[in-house]
């Protein structure tokens, strides 16, 4: 497939133009492209939702990876072929306002399973605007300056943020593997000093962690400085596993 338009590299919407600046994308990859730019990882079911015929995408994927345009981890999750950017997508694509982090083999599984709770989200609420981990920090500096940190303070990255009707900001937490409780600690403190965040969920699917935070939150009155959110994972929505050690 050939590209038949020319993409406009100030926000990733296509001209008419040319088709002779990036022919190995078309037109229609642009909306998966972006995404795998602002979520760093996805799997090839995710992306392909973002196509208008989903099969395409499984076409699609691997002339991209061929191209240079996309990168393929050498593991799977459940049978489904793991994604990320390229330096090149991140030229095509353009997304503004973004601090890109290390994705690490071992956090594949919850980074897909992320993403699997952001489009949830999404499509139950029309007027719910996400934002990803890595344009979190561009979103909140565009609000106000970050607050002031002392010496020995935490850093910490929520993996989402959700906007509802452009006002309420809350901030995303998926929970899979257990922290000591002075992490969860930490991570409470950090988003009660936040004042551009308005309130905080966390998504979990152990009791114990459930347990855990609210022991924690009581312990500290976290409570009672933010409204803290305690909910299990929606339907859909799991952290999928990586083969065994003897498994292809």
């Amino acid at each position: 497939m050939t590209c038949a338009s020319k993409l406009d590299l100030r926000d990733g919407s296509v001209t008419t133009t040319s088709r002779s600046l990036f022919p190995e994308v078309d037109p229609v990859d642009l909306p998966a492209l972006r995404d795998l730019v602002r979520f760093g990882v996805m799997a090839d079911d995710q992306l392909a939702r973002r196509y208008p015929d989903p099969a395409l995408a499984f076409t699609r994927l691997p002339q991209l990876k061929e191209a240079g345009v996309v990168d393929r981890w050498w593991v799977s999750l459940e049978g489904n072929r793991v994604y990320s950017p390229t330096r090149l997508t991140r030229v095509i694509t353009r997304v503004p306002n973004l601090h890109p982090r290390t994705t690490y083999v071992t956090h594949l599984a919850h980074d897909v399973a992320v993403v699997d709770l952001a489009d949830y989200l999404v499509a139950q609420q029309s007027d719910l605007r996400w934002l990803t981990e890595d344009e979190v920090r561009g979103f909140l500096d565009q609000i106000a300056p970050a607050p002031g940190r002392m010496r020995g303070d935490a850093r910490h990255r929520p993996d989402g943020l959700i906007v509802e009707n452009n006002k309420v900001r809350t901030a995303i937490e998926l929970e899979h593997s257990e922290k000591y409780r002075e992490r969860y600690a930490l991570i409470s403190t950090w988003f009660i000093k936040e004042w551009r965040v308005d309130r905080v969920r966390w998504y979990v699917d152990d009791p114990h962690i459930l347990h855990t935070l609210r022991d924690v939150n009581q312990q500290h009155g976290f409570d009672r400085d933010m409204r803290i959110e305690l909910m299990e994972f929606p339907p859909g929505v799991r952290v999928r596993q990586r083969p065994g050690r003897y498994e292809p």
